[in-house]
């Protein structure tokens, strides 16, 4: 009996919350122009921040794989000490068959090794003087460093190592040498052991990057030449790794360690991701988020205040009609979480709008991209980090953070709104002129 006496009553009451919903829809169109104006807002002020983060993530990526292919690549396997401490004798052992072995990991697009050291430069200039200039000089595998560097890109006269005795040499540093393009030159340093190291090139190309201090201080050689120089036998300094994407950056270097640790060089060599390599570049762009975050709650916050607005005239403007429902025996909190529903539907139209029109744009131009013409580049006076295309990237916090900070916002201003039902007196109410 008391089961079937309860039955009804649940059945009167389930109805009466999806009235409750469609009272509060319809409510919104009232007035529909208000109700467009604010969702209008909503749906503007998502759409800008999504793009705003999408632009964002684009250009952080591509500032990142740029940065990459400048030389530090997505990751590098390193002798532990070499990042702080750069000298000749921190090699990683086995280059060759180590190269080999992370090349065909997961994920590694790219691998090459690379050997460097300072050393002193020496050019003849043709009447019993020589001209000498402190440089950097690298040794390098051409094709691989072709497929991790811009730098080969950035030839401006000659070619780019095809001898087994050419030389690499940036343009400024030609400049101060005196070379141009078949000149000889000699380069002198120290072997691991504080012996002699000599190297006579000849300078096969020129390169122009628009960096001033690579372009007067790099020099780049056959990795096989420079070994044999400076008696590194089958060492490197550096294996330079590159995969798919940014994203990707973090399961290649778990890869790389997985493969050194099976390699039993987990001791002897050390993976060090993008973000170590180059952490000035990571900070400016964290730095830069900051400032975007700062600008995207502004942005939110003046949303807010309208949306605050248009309750504020709707709890106005409605009062007569809170009266006669709190004369008949509504509850405040009934009324107040009416208006929480009507804010909510009103989030939600604007939200949606907002999302599809992001959505819409930023796949459309992450697609094609936004081609940047060559002009900018010279205009900045570096052409080497200014990319042909820029792309958006459809950022997974945009779609999901700028909806869930303004809903809760949105939700807080209609309670703090509707504060002011508990202060209406129905009688009081019943008098007002709508």
């Amino acid at each position: 009996m008391a089961d079937a006496a309860l039955a009804p009553a649940a059945a009167r009451r389930s109805p009466g919350r999806g009235l409750f919903l469609l009272v509060a829809w319809r409510n919104l169109w009232r007035n529909p122009r208000r109700t467009w104006l604010t969702a209008g807002g909503m749906a503007f002020s998502m759409w800008l921040i999504v793009l705003f983060m999408s632009i964002q993530a684009g250009m952080y990526n591509d500032l990142r794989d740029l940065s990459a292919r400048m030389g530090s690549g997505h990751a590098q396997v390193q002798h532990p000490l070499y990042l702080d401490d750069a000298r000749l004798r921190y090699t990683v052992q086995g280059v060759t068959e180590l190269t080999r072995r992370l090349a065909e990991l997961p994920g590694v697009v790219a691998a090459t090794p690379r050997a460097e050291s300072f050393a002193l430069v020496s050019a003849d200039q043709g009447d019993g003087e020589e001209r000498s200039f402190g440089a950097i000089v690298v040794g390098v595998d051409p094709g691989g460093e072709q497929d991790v560097s811009l730098l080969p890109g950035s030839l401006a006269d000659g070619s780019y190592l095809t001898g087994s005795d050419d030389a690499f040499v940036g343009a400024r540093l030609a400049r101060t040498l005196g070379i141009s393009v078949g000149d000889e030159l000699v380069v002198l340093g120290s072997t691991r052991e504080g012996g002699v190291a000599a190297l006579a090139v000849r300078v096969g190309g020129l390169f122009r990057s628009g960096l001033t201090d690579l372009d007067r201080m790099l020099l780049q050689v056959r990795l096989p030449a420079l070994q044999e120089a400076f008696e590194l036998g089958d060492d490197a300094h550096r294996i330079v790794l590159f995969t798919d994407s940014i994203p990707a950056i973090d399961a290649m270097v778990e890869e790389v360690r997985g493969a050194l640790a099976s390699a039993g060089a987990a001791d002897a060599a050390r993976v060090r991701p993008w973000a170590e390599l180059m952490p000035e570049v990571e900070e400016s762009i964290q730095l830069d988020a900051t400032g975007g975050v700062i600008l995207l709650w502004t942005l939110v916050i003046v949303v807010a205040f309208a949306v605050v607005n248009a309750l504020v005239m709707t709890v106005l403007e409605r009062t007569r009609e809170f009266g006669m429902l709190l004369a008949v025996g509504m509850r405040p909190g009934s009324i107040m979480a009416m208006l929480q529903v009507e804010a909510l539907c009103m989030w939600a139209l604007g939200t949606a709008i907002g999302l599809c029109l992001a959505v819409l744009v930023v796949s459309t131009v992450g697609t094609y991209g936004i081609g940047i013409p060559q002009e900018a580049g010279e205009m900045l006076g570096n052409t080497f980090l200014v990319p042909e295309r820029f792309h958006m990237v459809l950022d997974a916090p945009a779609l999901t953070l700028a909806p869930a900070v303004l809903g809760g916002l949105t939700s807080a201003a209609a309670f703090l709104v509707s504060l002011r039902l508990r202060r209406i007196r129905p009688v009081a109410a019943l008098r007002e002129v709508e």
